[in-house]
């Protein structure tokens, strides 16, 4: 009877031991199944997707913000019907103002040519220093004062300067080296049609641009 019991005890335990060992099974399995759907849900297609297509403006680290041209764009002013450039009719102004104040600087005289009527975009005046200026290839040197005049957009192809030598210096040597150092292409995405370079004493005029204003 004792013997009959033991076995009858032996028998359960071995069944609870393969029922136990059978469900551990299945939740290892049931584990790596939840492992390996977690896997293949992972967006590769997307991320190739990303990789692939390039980058748009403004989304780049390196861009640069747009900037829209001013509604209907900078209205063109034409040439004055006698024929003269814009250039020459600029250049004029600047005679006339250092006619009336041979003492200008060439602050006042580089302001008074940026309000004559046929400049018709935001302009900009400021005191330059010897050194690499606009419009030119090499450093410029041997003035004592000058300052530039050039629209506030940088695409269009127009630059200036008055320049204001020592007493003595050799002006039409100084006048040579501008003509010499000047790049009609000096922005890259237009180019200028006339160069003027002339001079009242110690005082030259320099400027690059189109032959009608726009």
């Amino acid at each position: 009877m004792k013997k009959l019991l033991a076995l009858i005890l032996s028998v359960a335990m071995l069944l609870s031991f393969a029922a136990c060992s059978e469900k551990t099974d299945d939740t290892k399995i049931t584990g790596k199944d939840k492992s390996t759907e977690t896997v293949t849900e992972e967006p590769t297609a997307a991320i190739d997707e990303d990789i692939n297509v390039p980058a748009q403006p403004g989304e780049g680290p390196m861009d640069m913000p747009a900037v829209d041209a001013p509604e209907g764009g900078m209205p063109a002013v034409d040439a004055p019907a006698d024929g003269t450039s814009a250039a020459q009719t600029l250049l004029n102004v600047f005679y006339n103002e250092i006619g009336a104040n041979p003492a200008a600087t060439t602050e006042e005289l580089a302001n008074a040519i940026m309000a004559h009527e046929s400049i018709q975009f935001m302009p900009m005046v400021m005191p330059v220093e010897e050194g690499y200026l606009a419009g030119f290839d090499n450093e410029i040197h041997g003035f004592a004062e000058a300052s530039t005049f050039a629209p506030g957009i940088g695409t269009i192809p127009f630059v200036g300067y008055v320049f204001k030598l020592a007493d003595g210096a050799d002006v039409e040597g100084f006048k040579a080296t501008l003509e010499a150092e000047a790049n009609l292409r000096w922005n890259i995405c237009t180019a200028a049609e006339e160069m003027v370079c002339e001079n009242v004493g110690n005082t030259v005029f320099f400027l690059m641009c189109t032959t009608s204003l726009a």
